[in-house]
């Protein structure tokens, strides 16, 4: 068969192979990521040899290890979740029953306070003021809530376990697959091809180190923060500061609204000191700790940075948080192979 036929071939058994996959494909990709990242582990505790403690135990432990990572913050949340549902519920029929009473500071707000005071008055704070059509309208979008993210948590857990079994299968048999594609890549790049490769795996693993980890310390030091300021649920915010902490700003955003949540109930002093060092965390973590985490040359600028997280959670959901800074790491490494600086170029 000529060779022209062979490449035709391959092509089209590959184009083949990915549409069928195409609705696991990126469950696949991230269990990809995450294997390359985890390697280094895998290969300091498999030791050496090719028994089973190599080829099953440690990328099993690692496998099961990496989905409870996942399932665990996860379960905190809709617990959390469901607690807050409920408390919402009975709110809402307490103040059916005795009305929602103004807060203390409203009145005293600039311009509009004495208005603000009065509206709340006539619409809130009277008895039967929120009408039954509102709390009905409230239990029925709570029930398509749940009904919806039930149904995603669904999907969502298939695919999980997709990304977790290609995870094992590629820990597992990592060395035969890695040489594999070493190989593909000098034979169809050249000598650029395996440069491209092996910056595109310290890439890979910068990226996961720089978002995860650092992501995870910057909301369990800042969760702390909120369990000394007396903030409500300081668990489940600290949950959620090191979940946004993974995009550009998020975790300021979230400890911003608890600092001004503090100062609208009354303590000003712990909202300052609370911004100032969650500011202080943020800055030290993105600013000193991630460059020597992930190597000053592969990491990111702000603007790739941006475009890799937000431009990947939109075409990528939830998994392009990763995928997207990979696609703009291996952007800029074919870009410096292309244009290299002078002194790259003189190395």
């Amino acid at each position: 068969m000529p060779v022209s036929s062979r490449h035709v071939l391959l092509w089209a058994m590959l184009a083949l192979a990915l549409w069928t996959a195409g609705a696991f494909l990126l469950p696949l990709v991230f269990g990809v990521i995450l294997a390359i990242a985890l390697w280094p582990l895998n290969q300091r505790w498999a030791g050496p040899g090719d028994g089973l403690r190599r080829r099953v135990f440690v990328p099993l432990g690692i496998t099961l290890a990496t989905g409870l990572a996942f399932i665990l913050p996860l379960t905190v949340a809709l617990i959390e979740v469901a607690a807050q549902g409920q408390a919402l519920l009975d709110w809402l029929s307490r103040a059916q029953t005795i009305g929602v009473p103004a807060p203390d500071w409203l009145p005293g707000l600039p311009l509009v306070g004495h208005r603000a005071a009065l509206w709340w008055q006539l619409h809130l704070q009277q008895p039967d003021a929120l009408m039954n059509g509102m709390t009905e309208s409230a239990l029925g979008t709570a029930a398509e809530w749940a009904l919806a993210t039930g149904s995603g948590i669904l999907s969502r857990s298939l695919l999980l376990l997709v990304g977790l079994m290609a995870l094992f299968f590629i820990l597992r048999d990592g060395e035969k697959l890695g040489a594999q594609a070493r190989s593909l890549a000098q034979h169809q790049l050249g000598p650029f091809g395996e440069r491209f490769s092996d910056e595109l795996v310290m890439a890979v693993r910068g990226t996961v180190i720089g978002t995860i980890v650092v992501a995870i310390a910057e909301g369990a030091l800042i969760g702390g923060a909120y369990a000394i300021a007396g903030v409500p649920h300081p668990v489940f915010l600290g949950f959620l500061t090191a979940a946004f902490a993974m995009l550009p700003f998020g975790a300021w955003a979230v400890f911003s609204v608890v600092s001004v949540y503090l100062a609208i109930t009354g303590q000003p002093f712990s909202a300052a000191l609370l911004f100032a060092y969650g500011a202080a965390v943020m800055v030290i973590g993105d600013n000193f700790v991630t460059p020597y985490l992930v190597g000053a040359k592969l990491h990111l600028p702000l603007l790739f940075a941006f475009i890799g997280v937000f431009g990947g959670l939109g075409s990528f959901g939830l998994v392009g948080i990763f995928v997207g800074p990979v696609i703009m790491a291996g952007l800029l490494i074919v870009i410096r192979e292309l244009w290299p600086s002078d002194s790259e170029a003189t190395v």
